[in-house]
């Protein structure tokens, strides 16, 4: 139905019996009409824009001359414009906002809008789906009174993570660099991985995180170490005299005896060595792949012994000094042993040693 613009003016006794009026949206009560306050005889029109009724208001604004009689809400539609003059014969256009209630898991604030449908109403009190922004109900449903609604913020983005990949350490000769000498001839350098990942998150909370493609930016440079095979020969006073060696390694020193060996005595190769003799002071228990077996070597505080034997437990710079059972002393400290010239062939030499044990 159309909006009228037409004033009606009613008599006094007539607005005091007129208590309700039949609209299309029912029977209005007389609260919701703006009711008589004043001397100026206004039209109020419903948001259906049917002329319902002439009543009193007063005040200097339509704002005030509605108030007046009735709570004006900010979100209330009104024509003319709230602070426009009230004068004799103004026709005041009025669309009440519909109450409404924007809840979450743990609020709910209440709101008034107007439009037709839940989108138009939330755009209406300055909340806009925006994207792929949704409501529920939907957008397109009904905007009724009183109603719950949620909104749900959808945000789509993409996040680069970046991954690094370790190099790998390679070892070169040197002929000119000195026995267990090193030196770095190139720097190592970690590569680069990044991981390209779509994310989608609806109210902050992250509900999709999904690979969409991964590639190096950068390619892992290994380290190049350099290590000395020049081998030179030195000299160390003992008191046997002066010997020349042609290493000085840093090892663990432990000893035994052939009842301390572990072997039982009724076995067939007890306190003999790995190389067949016969344990006694003077012979070495040795990591093999290390010191190579038959290599003379001058201890400090022990002497001077070969290579003749190994032990389960002798692994990397250890060794086991033999002494016969009833000369055993207790060894376990650190020492720098002496490997006695001649060196051993090239083949036969471990030209980068362990690092273990441990020293503590």
């Amino acid at each position: 139905m159309a909006a009228s613009a037409v004033s009606l003016h009613l008599s006094s006794s007539a607005q005091a019996e007129q208590r309700s009026v039949a609209s299309p949206l029912g029977v209005l009560a007389e609260q919701d009409f703006a009711r008589v306050a004043g001397t100026a005889p206004v039209t109020v029109t419903m948001r259906d824009g049917v002329l319902l009724a002439s009543v009193q208001a007063q005040g200097d604004s339509v704002a005030q001359g509605i108030d007046s009689a009735h709570s004006l809400y900010e979100a209330d539609l009104v024509w003319p414009h709230q602070g426009e003059p009230l004068s004799w014969g103004t026709s005041i256009w009025l669309e009440r906002s519909i109450p409404f209630s924007l809840v979450s898991d743990s609020t709910r604030q209440d709101l008034r809008g107007y439009g037709a449908t839940v989108g138009e109403g939330l755009a209406s009190a300055g909340i806009y789906l925006v994207g792929r922004d949704y409501s529920v109900p939907g957008s397109l449903e009904p905007l009724e009174p009183y109603r719950a609604i949620s909104v749900y913020r959808v945000s789509e983005y993409v996040d680069v993570e970046q991954e690094t990949t370790s190099f790998e350490t390679l070892w070169d000769a040197d002929p000119e660099l000195e026995l267990d000498q090193t030196r770095m001839a190139r720097e190592g350098q970690e590569g680069v991985r990044l991981k390209r990942y779509g994310v989608t998150e609806i109210n902050g909370e992250t509900v999709r995180r999904e690979l969409e493609d991964s590639w190096i930016q950068q390619e892992p440079q290994d380290r190049l170490m350099a290590y000395g095979t020049k081998v030179v020969l030195r000299t160390v006073d003992t008191p046997q005299g002066p010997m020349q060696y042609w290493r000085k390694v840093r090892v663990l020193v432990t000893s035994y005896s052939p009842s301390t060996a572990g072997t039982p005595r009724t076995a067939s190769n007890y306190g003999m060595t790995r190389t067949g003799k016969r344990a006694t002071t003077g012979m070495v228990a040795v990591d093999p792949s290390v010191i190579p077996m038959g290599t003379s070597m001058y201890v400090p505080g022990y002497g001077v012994g070969v290579a003749e034997d190994t032990g389960s437990a002798i692994v990397g710079r250890h060794i086991d000094v033999c002494y016969d059972d009833y000369s055993l002393v207790h060894w376990r400290r650190w020492v720098d042993i002496y490997l006695l010239a001649p060196a051993p062939p090239d083949y036969a030499i471990r030209w980068v040693l362990p690092n273990w044990p441990l020293q503590r």
